[in-house]
């Protein structure tokens, strides 16, 4: 598609002579004589550059220019002048124009900035899309150039039924970038069935997976379909598939390599089609050395190989995601926005958070509930200086799944202190299903009885 430009120069004959050259030059440009006429070009259609003299009747260019961003309106400007400012020009950056160069006969300086200006804003505005789209959408929120890119590879292979092992730290956000893959797919109108290998028992994970016919063991006294059936036509994720035992690899590659299975009990074959998503905390390759996990396996779900950079290695990222939270949380515990001070926001930024994404949201939301008033100031993050909540050691992968189990139990006790050990309320507060609540508060070992709490 050829570049639209709009120049603005109230001297006819110099518009037109640049308008022929530009059109000559493959670009779709026209011509209008003062700023009103422009500002009414640009309410009916969308220029990719405006080439904008300063000397105009009425409205001078700086003028134009002010009111093109009260509206909202991030068209690239060029601005010439035959008059040498400095002054002018300086101006002109404070509102953002691109470039401010003399009126002159110098046609080569001009093409290299016209495509300057026009693919910086392009990339920008790009770059802005994605944040956008992908918070709002999705709730996923990175402006670092590696999720950026992270994003869009992903994208690029939700449009294909390729099989793709996600990779990362506890805590990244393996779960939700799955999920933006198949809704982002061709398959996003069918299901979208979600198997953890880290909370099913080992003895469980083959009829959940595969299903089982009425009689096949003691107690099943019906027909009970599995997550592959659950997910035919749609997009499978097997979580954590790193902690798969070595029987279940083998049943899973046999069905992966004939796309067919039998539910326990069972003695007909059934086929289905799905795409596979298998996400993995620890490194697959080092689990293969160990002789813990099928080489042969994981190149089938490897065929393309995500992985999400822990928070310390974007740490432009993080910023923005605590007020993000911050936002989220203050509106949904009906609380004035607070923010964060710099100071608490330079401690943050210095932190390693080892519990990534998860941490920093975990943490989020527990200042904003116990925050009554005025901003988040460093020493309300004395925790990150005591690493009372996570161990600083992110390799630690053991003691790391027991500080955010022991996280989640003080997180879940406070809430139901707060609303009075009532589930009820305490489920609506942490935005969880009752039944999902119970099971961890079982999980837990949390007594409902306030006598006990105060015994201890």
């Amino acid at each position: 598609m050829k570049p639209k430009i709009l120049i603005v120069d109230d001297y006819v004959e110099h518009a037109n002579n640049l308008n022929e050259i530009l059109l000559a030059h493959d670009y779709n440009s026209e011509p209008v004589f003062s700023a009103e006429e422009a500002l009414e070009k640009v309410a009916q259609k969308k220029y990719h550059l405006i080439l904008l003299d300063n000397k105009l009747p009425g409205m001078d260019g700086l003028e134009f220019v002010r009111v093109l961003r009260d509206n909202n309106n991030n068209t690239p400007v060029i601005m010439y002048s035959a008059f040498g400012d400095s002054h002018l020009g300086s101006e002109a950056a404070k509102l953002g124009v691109h470039d401010f160069i003399p009126k002159g006969d110098d046609l080569g300086q001009l093409y290299d900035v016209i495509e300057t200006a026009i693919q910086k804003h392009e990339i920008l505005s790009r770059q802005k899309f994605d944040v956008q789209y992908f918070r709002q959408k999705y709730n996923f929120v990175g402006v670092s150039k590696a999720i950026q890119e992270l994003l869009s590879k992903a994208v690029d292979m939700a449009k294909t039924d390729a099989r793709i092992l996600i990779s990362g730290e506890t805590g990244v956000g393996k779960n939700l970038l799955a999920e933006i893959i198949h809704k982002e797919g061709n398959r996003s109108e069918k299901p979208f069935v979600w198997l953890d290998c880290t909370t099913i028992p080992e003895t469980l994970l083959e009829s959940e997976l595969f299903g089982y016919e009425r009689g096949a063991f003691t107690g099943a006294d019906k027909k009970h379909m599995g997550r592959l059936s659950y997910a035919d036509k749609g997009t499978l994720l097997i979580d954590q598939i790193d902690d798969m035992s070595p029987q279940m690899q083998a049943k899973f590659l046999r069905f992966i390599e004939t796309g067919e299975f039998e539910p326990l009990g069972g003695n007909v074959k059934q086929k289905i089609d799905l795409r596979i998503i298998s996400t993995a905390l620890n490194d697959l390759k080092q689990k293969i050395k160990e002789n813990t996990f099928r080489e042969d396996l994981y190149y089938r779900i490897a065929q393309v190989e995500l992985n999400i950079p822990p928070l310390r290695e974007r740490k432009e990222d993080i910023i923005y995601l605590a007020q993000h939270f911050a936002r989220n949380y203050s509106i949904k515990y009906k609380k004035p926005l607070i923010e964060f001070s710099q100071e608490a926001l330079n401690l943050m930024v210095n932190y390693d958070w080892p519990g990534n994404v998860r941490q920093l949201q975990f943490l989020t939301e527990r200042l904003i509930i116990f925050k009554k008033y005025g901003s988040i100031v460093e020493k309300d993050l004395d925790v990150l200086r005591t690493d009372e909540t996570i161990p600083a050691a992110a390799g630690e992968i053991k003691s790391l799944k027991k500080a955010k189990i022991d996280f989640e139990k003080e997180y879940i006790l406070r809430a139901l202190i707060m609303n009075e050990w009532n589930v009820n309320q305490t489920a609506k507060m942490l935005a969880i299903d009752r039944t999902n609540l119970y099971k961890k508060i079982q999980f837990h070992q949390i007594s409902l009885d306030k006598q006990d709490f105060h015994k201890k």
